[in-house]
């Protein structure tokens, strides 16, 4: 996968965690640094974690049934996992409850939110175990990438109330299906 395709795939994996760091800075009482620091350390480990736990799953689980499927996989799980989100935005079911849990404050409830909002990048790390043989830069680009996002979305919480996080999922949703496409006809 191409430097921009990865880029473009982190943009659209740090939505979800985009969306909650934007409610948290909204209802966030505390320092702002400190704060929004930890929010974006945990939703950024957490999505530079997962890819590289579904990637040794996916080596693990099916070694020679995902590499001959290649491009044709990892697009699947992409396209899927867009078709999830943009689904989950448009009824209203997507991040209502994480962004409502994130007024809760606590390492449990950030922890627990950034785990929830890292899944669809557990599934990425099994599509990118089937295209790519390594994971370490893809896994650091991710969790870099959905770092700064999540300090923006929070310091935009600060400086908006009543912020809806609902479009950023649909948005993430379209570009993870764009991405799917273009993965399985450009490889």
């Amino acid at each position: 996968m191409d430097l921009f395709s990865l880029l473009i795939l982190a943009l659209a994996l740090s939505m979800d965690a985009f969306a909650v760091a934007v409610s948290r800075g909204v209802s966030s009482r505390r320092r702002r640094g400190r704060d929004c620091f930890y929010t974006a350390l945990a939703f950024g480990g957490a999505q530079a974690l997962m890819p590289a736990a579904g990637f040794c799953f996916g080596e693990w689980l099916a070694n020679d049934l995902i590499k001959s499927g290649g491009e044709a996989v990892a697009a699947g799980i992409l396209a899927l996992l867009g078709v999830k989100m943009v689904f989950e935005a448009l009824t209203e079911k997507g991040n209502g409850g994480l962004a409502d849990a994130s007024r809760a404050s606590g390492a449990r409830i950030l922890g627990l939110q950034a785990l929830a909002t890292s899944i669809d990048a557990l599934a990425v790390g099994i599509g990118l175990c089937s295209v790519s043989g390594q994971i370490v830069f893809p896994a650091l680009v991710i969790g870099s990438v959905t770092f700064l996002v999540c300090c923006t979305g929070f310091l935009l919480g600060k400086g908006i109330q009543g912020a809806n996080g609902q479009r950023a999922e649909l948005i993430g949703g379209v570009v993870l299906i764009l991405l799917a496409v273009k993965t399985l006809f450009h490889g």
